[in-house]
């Protein structure tokens, strides 16, 4: 049987990262190309999630939809304000992958969530909800994994139940998140490669590599 592959991005769509937006969009875009380029069609179905937040609105722009489907962002769909409900994001983007595979077998999960900021205005989940949810479906043998910005991306990520190795630390400049999301793009690649494995070490962390994303 073919492996269902559901891929899942949360992106942060807050005020602060307006300085880093262009790189933003350009690296998210680049990283649509290589999933696409990377899919195996003989033995891979690849579905994409993408949900955008700040504290205006949750969205979840794309749910669950072959990466045929996946519309680039542009300057006028990717449009940073205001502030962050981290929380509620991640748990939003859990329920409607849960929604999506309800029945389904032989399905691999990965959520990849990306912010330059910690929580500040989740209004219906807290990190307690979060950490026990990422707890439950790591266990199930989904993959999470943390891109953070200028912040304790460990202590973050480990609060949340994700992994060392699943995080990324980087710098929240323009070179700092293209640099980043080329490596996200080059680990999700190598993650479908080795056929979407559950146990995995996302992130290879090698000296060169965070000295490219501190630049």
């Amino acid at each position: 049987m073919p492996k269902k592959i559901y891929v899942n991005f949360v992106l942060d769509e807050t005020g602060s990262m307006e300085i880093c937006r262009d790189a933003t969009i350009s690296g998210f875009n680049e990283f649509l190309q290589g999933m696409r380029g990377d899919q195996k069609d003989d033995d891979q179905e690849v579905r994409f999630t993408l949900t955008k937040f700040n504290s205006i609105r949750v969205e979840v722009v794309h749910d669950a939809v072959p990466l045929s489907e996946v519309k680039e962002l542009t300057p006028n769909s990717y449009r940073p304000q205001e502030l962050t409900p981290l929380y509620d994001a991640i748990m939003t983007t859990i329920h409607a992958t849960e929604h999506a595979i309800e029945g389904q077998e032989n399905v691999s999960v990965l959520c990849s969530i990306m912010t330059d900021g910690e929580e500040n205005h989740s209004r219906e989940h807290t990190r307690e909800d979060v950490f026990k949810a990422i707890e439950k479906k790591t266990a199930e043998g989904w993959t999470f994994t943390y891109l953070a910005a200028d912040q304790d991306a460990w202590a973050v990520g480990r609060s949340m139940g994700i992994s060392q190795g699943n995080t990324m630390d980087y710098t929240g400049t323009a070179l700092g998140t293209q640099s980043a999301m080329r490596g996200h793009t080059h680990s999700t690649g190598a993650w479908m490669a080795a056929g979407a494995p559950t146990t995995y070490s996302f992130y290879v962390k090698r000296d060169e590599d965070k000295e490219k994303t501190d630049a």
